[in-house]
């Protein structure tokens, strides 16, 4: 899958997610920074994406605030 398959998230980011993934896997206490911002600006909701699984580029990793008064880190 290539990044233009998302135009939201830039090359080197794209390269950068699945990375992290692979990291978070062989090092138990890594804590990766976020990558991507995303959000939604007429629900307030905001996603910090950190990773993504290397095999699977559907799923990702981060904090997701829904606009509810507290993020909660979501897979």
């Amino acid at each position: 899958m290539a990044a233009l398959s998302f135009p939201f998230i830039t090359d080197v980011q794209f390269e950068l997610l699945p990375a992290n993934g692979t990291q978070s896997r062989v090092q138990a206490n890594f804590d990766p920074i976020p990558v991507v911002k995303l959000f939604t600006p007429d629900a307030g909701a905001t996603w910090l994406l950190t990773e993504v699984d290397p095999e699977d580029h559907g799923s990702a990793f981060g904090l997701c605030n829904l606009g509810l008064g507290f993020p909660s880190w979501e897979a």
